[in-house]
């Protein structure tokens, strides 16, 4: 379906220059003490192009929207764009004003009409009780240009220790009694500010060269500044709270006496190369101080992720069991039942600067068993997805099931079109479902799931036992036996939506938890609201429209192919781009939309590949060695895949193949055994082997048959011969035309 309005889809470019790094001594007025003075001064400059603008055209009224920004949200006041920018700027300093230097602006040919910024809605069908009749707009005759500021600062936020300050701008003036609107060309402007910001998150100690550059790049994607990023280890060693020492990127927090049955789970994430460690509740509130379950929680995830490295949480069981976090946001209008908010992003964001540190999931399991809800279910789920996913006709195909939020605009289509058309790769097979369908909608969306889709979106109004297949236009929609019903089998998927309560896991069986319960299809993974989910009427890019967009953009533009950092990144970047926390309806957005899922899921784009070729030594010798792998499909280097080297307790090691299809891993196993050879990649098949140790470069008894003979001495040639490793190969030493026992045996001793 065409969009009703035309729109300019051009990326908007933000041009830094750093003009001076002095330091002056001046008294500022938002600087409480007289002697206290300015250890930071620095000065940048943004410039935006005429490009960067779209606008809509609805209800007699001009929107205009700059490309990923937010909206003015003063009720009544002229709807005009903002832009959120961050400013990386050193680990210790506080920011304390922004002054703007100098401005350009240029006149917007035209006469226009800008709306009013519109009462929000809620995504269960009703409006915001107290705003649904506002009537009331800014003085036409008013000669004063909106919005009065230029730019704000908003707040400081950190990660991996380099503090980030995040600001505001408002790049359209607005005049009613003209008609006019200018657009903001050029900003120069100064941040000021002293020492005495403290860090709530610094580069972990023990993370890799490749970790530090991953971390350093997504933070210069972040700031307007990249240049200026500078990753930071703590001042002193952390001092653990209560882990012991150890190196864990994932971890399972659950009941003491459900350890045994989600082993499984951290063995195999071990095996590939994600080192994973189960801790249980009752530990937990025994070892941290904290006035609550949920703080002391808190305090072990900060503890992990400081003393351990760990990336991921999943939280193995049902609110009954790993308590959920009550937030209250208060907006106006809302019923006083929405104010209050379930959340796990307190355990993500445990610094509370709305940047999250820890990607977190919750398997919302309350027994072991693998009948729906139980722990042996959802296992078998998550394994088989990662380890064993349908190879054809599955992987690729995403359905986009978009319907009318309000009786007179096409929102959920229109949102779910641009999706299609900025961020899905053609590649992609794509199943749509719109209330502009002739079709009867409900039966097509049953029939869409029960096919098998590895990504699902979804938009329309929804309650806790309840998701829509066109309630505005049609009354229909799916109650928890339809889901249940579900048939989809090993084709599962990942679904997201932004309707009302549908993630509502502090109460019983929500129809979240029914889709990934379903032990006959549904899915493993439901992103959605524990409360509700907010938009405005007619805009396809408001609030929880702006996430929803954006987990596309972060999984496919960005390459964000695990869940968790998918799932959060684009929480983060959506919460940024619409203002930040200086709107409540956005922090209210930030806060109600949960996963259940395992967050360390590696999400497939592609039909899975097979890794056809892995070389290495088959047999090593006890002590400190390289061991080099090389790993290839159909002959071609593989880049970027997982080589995780694993034997007992004495070797555990992981690294990712160079351009070349390398990776040479330090290793230094100590006695006899079998070394665990384990590859992965994204869009590629687990790929398994093994390599023996021996003690010395003495004939083994290789085949385990109790004899050192000639098939022993076979097989150890044959490891020879795969790698190639001492530059020659069994060949007719005593020259009589047959390789034989005793040509064997005098290579042997050529070896020993």
């Amino acid at each position: 379906m065409k969009k009703k309005y035309s729109v300019v889809w051009s990326l908007m470019t933000i041009l830094f220059m750093l003009l001076s790094s002095t330091t002056i001594a001046q008294h500022q007025t938002n600087i409480e003490a007289d002697d206290i003075s300015l250890e930071f001064h620095q000065t940048y400059s943004l410039d935006f192009s005429e490009n960067n603008l779209a606008f809509q055209y609805i209800n007699g009224f001009d929107i205009p929207r700059l490309t990923d920004g937010g909206i003015c949200n003063t009720m009544g006041e002229p709807q005009l764009p903002l832009k959120t920018v961050m400013i990386a700027i050193p680990h210790d300093i506080e920011i304390t004003s922004v002054t703007v230097q100098s401005c350009q602006y240029q006149s917007i040919p035209g006469s226009f009409n800008i709306a009013p910024s519109q009462p929000l809605q809620l995504t269960d069908g009703t409006p915001l009780a107290s705003q649904a009749s506002h009537d009331d707009m800014y003085d036409a005759s008013s000669t004063e240009a909106y919005p009065l500021d230029t730019v704000v600062f908003s707040h400081q936020t950190d990660l991996a220790g380099q503090n980030m300050a995040v600001l505001t701008v408002y790049p359209l003036k607005y005049t009613p009694f003209e008609k006019h609107l200018s657009l903001l060309t050029h900003l120069s402007f100064s941040l000021e500010g002293v020492t005495g910001y403290e860090c709530g998150d610094y580069l972990f100690t023990g993370s890799s060269v490749s970790e530090q550059q991953q971390m350093k790049e997504r933070i210069q994607s972040m700031v307007i500044n990249p240049d200026d990023v500078v990753l930071q280890e703590p001042l002193q060693p952390p001092i653990p709270m209560g882990v012991p020492p150890g190196d864990y990127d994932y971890v399972i927090v659950t009941r003491e006496d459900w350890v045994d049955n989600f082993q499984p789970l951290a063995d195999w994430k071990t095996k590939k190369g994600v080192r994973a460690t189960i801790v249980d509740t009752d530990w937990i509130y025994d070892t941290y101080s904290g006035t609550s379950e949920q703080d002391k929680i808190r305090y072990f995830v900060k503890d992990a992720a400081v003393n351990w490295g760990t990336k991921y949480v999943l939280l193995g069981g049902d609110t009954n069991y790993i308590p959920v976090y009550i937030k209250y946001i208060y907006i106006p209008g809302m019923d006083e039942e929405g104010w209050y908010i379930p959340t796990d992003t307190y355990y993500a964001d445990y610094d509370s600067d709305w940047t999250c540190e820890v990607n977190v999931g919750r398997a919302s399991v309350y027994h072991i068993y693998s009948s729906g809800g139980g722990i042996t279910n959802f296992l078998n789920k998550q394994l088989t997805y990662e380890q064993n996913p349908p190879l054809t006709d599955y992987a690729k195909k995403i359905a986009l099931f978009g319907f009318d939020l309000t009786s007179s605009h096409s929102e959920g289509e229109d949102c779910k079109e641009d999706i299609a058309y900025l961020y899905i790769p053609s590649s992609m097979e794509v199943t749509t479902v719109y209330d502009s369908d002739t079709t009867w909608h409900e039966s097509k969306v049953k029939s869409a799931m029960n096919n098998g889709q590895n990504l699902v979106n979804h938009i329309d109004h929804c309650f806790s036992d309840y998701l829509g297949t066109g309630n505005i236009n049609h009354g229909t929609g799916l109650d928890v036996s339809e889901v249940d019903a579900f048939y989809n089998g090993e084709k599962q998927s990942i679904f997201y939506t932004f309707g009302c309560w549908p993630a509502a896991f502090d109460e019983s069986n929500c129809i979240g938890e029914h889709f990934v319960r379903d032990d006959n299809g549904g899915g493993i993974a439901f992103i959605g609201n524990t409360r509700f989910g907010i938009f405005y009427a007619g805009d396809d890019d408001s609030l929880s429209m702006r996430y929803d967009r954006y987990f596309f953009r972060s999984l496919f533009d960005q390459g964000y192919f695990h869940l968790g950092e998918c799932f959060y990144d684009h929480k983060m970047d959506a919460f940024l781009s619409l203002g930040g926390p200086s709107y409540d309806a956005n922090c209210y957005v930030f806060t109600t939309l949960n996963l259940l899922g395992d967050p360390e899921t590696p999400i497939w784009t592609e039909d899975p590949k097979t890794i056809t070729e892995v070389n290495y030594p088959q047999i090593i010798e006890t002590g400190d060695q390289t061991f080099t792998v090389f790993v290839y499909d159909d002959g071609e280097p593989v880049q970027g895949a997982s080589v995780c080297a694993q034997k007992e307790d004495e070797v555990y090691t992981v690294g990712t193949t160079s351009v070349s299809g390398k990776i040479s891993l330090e290793i230094n196993p100590a006695t006899e055994g079998i070394l665990q050879v384990t590859v992965t990649g994204h869009n590629y098949l687990l790929w398994e082997g093994t390599a023996t140790v021996i003690s010395s470069s003495i004939p083994a008894d290789v085949n385990g048959d109790g004899v050192v003979d000639v098939l022993d001495l076979l097989l150890v040639l044959s490891a020879w011969d795969q790698t190639g490793s001492p530059g020659w190969i069994p060949e007719d030493i005593t020259i009589d035309g047959v390789i034989d026992v005793l040509d064997l045996l005098e290579v042997l001793g050529h070896w020993t």
